[in-house]
Parts: C-alpha cells; sequence; structure tokens
C-alpha cells in the first residue's frame, strides 16, 4: 500500500462537507418528525454506514476485530446514550432556531471532551495540550 500523508486532508474537508449538508438536512427532519424522531433517523441512518466500514477495514488491514473486556461495555453504552442526548439538544437548539446556541455548543466539544475525560477517564492534559484544545477551540469559534 502506497503512503499518501496528505490524503487525510481530503477526507477531513469530505468530512467536514458532508457534516455540513447532514446538519442541514437534519434540520428540515426535526420540523417534520420533532427532535426525538430526528436524532433517530441520525443514528439509525448511520449504522449500516459504520458496518461497512468496519467490514471494509477489516478487509484491507486483514486486523482482527478487538475483544474488549466487561469493563468497556459500560463505558460504550455510556458514551453512546450521551451522544444521542447531545444530538437531540443540538436539534431541539436548531430547531428554535437559535443558531448563536447551537454553534457554541458545538464548538465547546473539544474542552468538554478535555473535561468529561479527565473526570471520568483520568486523563491527563498538559499544560500544551491544554494550549492547543484552547488554541483549537478559539479557532473554531472565531470561524463560526
Amino acid at each position: 500500500m502506497t503512503a499518501t500523508p496528505w490524503l487525510w486532508a481530503v477526507f477531513t474537508i469530505a468530512a467536514a462537507f458532508a457534516q455540513t449538508i447532514r446538519n442541514a438536512m437534519q434540520r428540515e427532519l426535526t420540523a417534520g418528525l420533532g427532535t426525538v424522531g430526528a436524532t433517530q433517523v441520525r443514528f439509525l441512518f448511520g449504522f449500516p454506514f459504520a458496518l461497512v466500514f468496519l467490514a471494509v477495514l477489516l478487509a484491507v488491514t486483514d486486523a482482527p476485530l478487538p475483544r474488549p473486556g466487561f469493563y468497556f461495555w459500560p463505558w460504550v453504552v455510556a458514551g453512546a446514550l450521551t451522544q444521542i442526548a447531545a444530538t437531540a439538544l443540538m436539534l431541539a437548539a436548531m430547531g428554535e432556531r437559535s443558531f448563536v446556541v447551537t454553534i457554541a455548543y458545538i464548538k465547546t466539544e473539544p474542552i468538554q471532551v478535555a473535561i468529561f475525560g479527565f473526570i471520568f477517564l483520568h486523563d491527563t492534559v498538559t499544560w500544551s495540550m491544554a494550549a492547543a484544545i484552547l488554541l483549537a477551540t478559539a479557532r473554531q469559534n472565531r470561524a463560526a
């Protein structure tokens, strides 16, 4: 396999474009289905794609599926439910046409991840990591 160190940039731009389209479409779904219905559509629609991507990854790399231990699953369930709740909150804010609140909520994700990782997973945050997180958050908020 040929190494292409710049390929991440292509996928990042494609993902950002796809997420923008998805959020716009999600806003329309919220009007018709409500927040809970639109949230369910978002996750149920994405699940088959996740399975396809996993199958492609396993086929390309010949890597075996990981075999996580018992303590892995409560964290996965908690993370999944939290992600679903956060998406519902985001869609509810979009439904109220409160874009300032929605963008502020979305753009603080790096800080939220660092805080919750520190509290629940005992992740260490060095000064340089904290600076990078704050810089990324400030840059995202400036771009919005």
